[in-house]
């Protein structure tokens, strides 16, 4: 806002020194130039100027303008003079080309000013400002760490009532060292319509990412759309195909569309995220709905998200695994900044390894993470089937994080059955015939020191003319984490 507040006045600067020129009553250019030069000395300005053409009704065009030896630049201006008696600035036509902005005194102009600024403002004799065409470029603008290669700018129909209303189209190109973009603005009735193309530069990008292992291919090409006034704004944003690796995985996001509906005073920000990734490993579709206050982050923020995960086969096939179909993963997740749930299920799949051929039916995964206590509660349910044996598991686990050895706990029961043709397979060259076999029923339960096991399994099989009965009832198991001791017990 400095910086505009800034611009404005050497605007009027300008108008000040055409004024003082006006009240001398000279038209020629060299009175022109000889004029100018007593108007700079009466407003006590620092501004030099190489030379002035033109004339008054015609246009004035000042070559070399330097304020400060903190802004050059050349310029032209076409005004109706006849104007300023109601108060208007009506200009028909203003350039400022070549401009250079020395980097310290932009800073000073960006840096926030440290006095509170007076709640009360002077009111300007300026009433309106009008603006026909406006054309400004620059060159080698440098602020901190951001170079600002060219800019080019020019505003058409521009209006401005000094309060709040305002109309006009701009558009500008720009060049720098983190994007090269084009932008068209459209004012109208103090409402914005923005468009913006941008490629962001990937030499800005890569000193980011030079401790994770991350190299960048392709840059996404980014599009932002966003209208609004000063109290409210929607963007959207859409990021387009890009590429880039970790390590020797290729991760390729594409097609993100980004929803956001911003209250500018009153705080409100509301987003949605929508896009596909693709990788080596996997193909994942993206789903995020967050709200907040930038007022109060903290206590504000709610997020949901929905995630699809399809694992690529490339990911199994190098174990040897024979993939028919992949298993699709679900991954949906809630909360805000003091509890995240998450509940993540995988639907059927058929893997394939050496003789065996496995069924994934069922893996729902509950979890609860308190952030502020680290205390996390999961549950797991799996069903596993295959030609050996059906599994079906429950698990859970309770642990703080922040405690781990002192605070774990789990639990696993359930039972597994065996496939009867596949145990016949295997025991068939043994003469071991399996007539009933009963699931083993396992109940398992720990800590971070010991774990105790709990089995059950009934069955009868004949060996030649011999016929066996197992029964195990309440089988126990001790196993000490700590000591590496083993302790059972079978009934």
């Amino acid at each position: 806002m400095k910086f505009f507040k800034w611009l404005f006045f050497i605007l009027l600067a300008l108008v000040f020194i055409v004024i003082m020129i006006v009240a001398f009553g000279l038209n020629s250019e060299a009175f022109l130039n000889q004029s100018a030069k007593i108007a700079i000395e009466k407003s006590g300005l620092d501004i030099k100027f190489g030379e002035i053409k033109g004339g008054l009704y015609s246009g004035l065009e000042i070559k070399d303008f330097n304020y400060q030896d903190d802004v050059k630049a050349d310029m032209k201006l076409d005004m109706d003079f006849t104007a300023l008696k109601s108060g208007k600035v009506k200009i028909k036509d203003v350039s400022l080309s070549n401009l250079t902005i020395d980097k310290d005194f932009l800073a000073s102009l960006i840096k926030p000013s440290e006095g509170h600024e007076s709640a009360k403002k002077d009111e300007s004799f300026i009433k309106a400002i009008q603006i026909d065409n406006l054309h400004l470029d620059t060159k080698d603008i440098i602020y901190e760490e951001y170079i600002l290669n060219t800019l080019v700018l020019d505003v058409t129909d521009f209006k401005f009532d000094m309060k709040e209303q305002f109309s006009g189209d701009i558009k500008a190109e720009i060049e720098s060292n983190v994007a090269k973009a084009d932008i068209a603005v459209t004012l109208k009735e103090s409402r914005y319509d923005a468009h913006i193309d941008a490629d962001i530069e990937r030499s800005f990008i890569e000193p980011y990412l030079k401790d994770t292992n991350v190299t960048i291919e392709a840059v996404p090409h980014i599009m932002i759309d966003a209208v609004g006034d000063m109290e409210t704004v929607v963007v959207d944003a859409k990021i387009g195909e890009g590429i880039l690796y970790h390590d020797t995985l290729k991760i390729n996001p594409k097609n993100i569309d980004i929803n956001a509906d911003v209250g500018i005073k009153s705080g409100d920000v509301k987003v949605n995220v929508k896009g596909d990734i693709d990788s080596d490993l996997a193909y994942l579709d993206v789903k995020l709905d967050t709200t907040l206050n930038t007022n109060d982050v903290n206590n504000t923020l709610v997020f949901k998200t929905e995630n699809i995960v399809k694992p690529k086969k490339v990911l199994l096939e190098e174990h040897n695994v024979t993939v028919i179909t992949m298993p699709t993963i679900m991954i949906d997740a809630a909360g805000d900044l003091k509890k995240v749930d998450v509940h993540s299920s995988l639907k059927e799949g058929e893997l394939h390894y050496q003789e065996f051929k496995i069924y994934p039916k069922k893996l729902d995964l509950e979890a609860s993470y308190d952030l502020k206590k680290e205390e996390l509660d999961a549950r797991l349910k799996s069903l596993i089937n295959s030609n050996a044996a059906n599994v079906d598991l429950d698990s859970k686990v309770s642990v703080n994080l922040a405690d781990i050895n002192g605070s774990l706990a789990y639990t696993t029961e359930g039972k597994i059955i065996a496939q009867s043709a596949y145990l016949k397979s295997q025991m068939k060259d043994a003469n071991v015939t399996v007539t009933e076999l009963s699931p083993l029923a396992i109940m398992i339960k720990g800590d971070a020191k010991a774990l105790d096991g709990v089995f059950d399994l009934d069955g009868e099989m004949a060996y030649n003319d011999l016929v066996l009965s197992p029964k195990i009832k309440n089988s126990k198991v001790h196993f000490d984490l700590v000591k590496k001791d083993i302790k059972s017990e079978i009934h």
